[in-house]
């Protein structure tokens, strides 16, 4: 029983920790976008 509740925690860590990472990919790469795209305009 520890072992699973182990493996769940571990796995929910990763989980976190990927959809954080995930969140700032794609924030940085819009915010790339946003600044091509003013440069452009400009």
């Amino acid at each position: 029983m520890s072992v699973s509740a182990i493996i769940m925690l571990i796995i929910g860590g990763v989980g976190l920790w990927g959809g954080c990472a995930l969140s700032c990919y794609i924030f940085a790469k819009k915010s790339k976008e946003d600044f091509s795209e003013d440069k452009d305009e400009k």
